[in-house]
């Protein structure tokens, strides 16, 4: 069962909003986030899980374009 020692929340600095850093823990199933970046989860090692915040303004997506772009040089 995952209990929060085991959950490590990755989030951008310098948000326009504020990200919550909560998690609820069902009995069955998966963690829920009720950040509104809609997070995604990644197992780590030693039974860790990965939570990972979007930036409210899409600057990943940017960064993202700006790899692949560069990736191609």
């Amino acid at each position: 069962m995952l209990t929060p020692d085991k959950v490590i929340h990755i989030y951008p600095k310098d948000e326009e909003d504020e990200h919550v850093i909560f998690l609820t823990y069902p009995p069955i199933g998966e963690p829920y986030s009720e950040c509104k970046c809609e997070p995604w989860f990644k197992p780590a090692d030693n039974g860790h899980v990965l939570v990972i915040h979007a930036s409210f303004n899409g600057r990943e997506g940017l960064e993202w374009a700006n790899d692949i772009l560069n990736s191609n040089k």
